[in-house]
């Protein structure tokens, strides 16, 4: 702990650029591996640990990092049907039947399906670009750091990153049927026998 007190951090504001989501020099994700990536606390840049070997001048031994770790794992099904059900029917019946995204009878949507499980650690650097200290951040933990690292990496933690938050929850297709335009009904169709 005495490691990390003598590190800096920053809390950011909403309007904030912060990188978590994603690593600024590749296309790393925290889903991506289970290295996860770095988050610096003083700039907000996120980026995976692999960038350090090509690049050593992204660590400072001055910042505290935070390494988000995100996997999916697929959520046990929901017994519904009947004991005297067969297999095969549980399946049809969980086949989409309309268009549709997270409404009955459509298709499931991501959180429908899948639990994302984060973890997340403090990382301290030495001089020399190796890790120094790494200690599991979660609630239980969360008092034994200094105040202004907690309040940084919640808000690291909380910030919605610069990946759009889709609004998408939920999308059925309309089934009443499109008008038909006045301009449409007078146009000729000519036949060149081109097919």
């Amino acid at each position: 702990m005495e490691i990390l007190s003598s590190k800096t951090a920053r809390t950011p504001s909403a309007s904030t650029p912060v990188l978590n989501s994603e690593c600024a020099y590749s296309f790393h994700s925290p889903f991506t591996s289970t290295s996860g990536i770095l988050v610096n606390l003083s700039n907000f840049v996120g980026f995976h640990p692999d960038a350090v070997k090509a690049q050593p001048q992204l660590i400072d031994s001055d910042v505290c990092y935070l390494r988000i770790v995100k996997r999916k794992e697929l959520k046990a099904p929901e017994s519904t049907e009947p004991s005297g059900s067969t297999e095969q029917e549980s399946q049809s019946s969980q086949q989409p039947t309309k268009l549709a995204l997270g409404k009955e009878g459509g298709f499931k949507s991501d959180e429908d399906k899948y639990d994302t499980i984060s973890t997340y650690s403090m990382v301290a650097f030495d001089t020399d670009g190796n890790v120094a200290t790494e200690l599991p951040y979660d609630d239980t933990t969360k008092s034994s750091f200094p105040a202004y690292i907690v309040e940084s990496a919640d808000g690291v933690i909380s910030h919605t990153g610069l990946v759009m938050q889709q609004d998408v929850k939920e999308w059925e297709l309309d089934e009443d049927p499109k008008p038909v335009s006045k301009y449409a009904l007078s146009l000729e169709f000519v036949d060149y026998g081109v097919q």
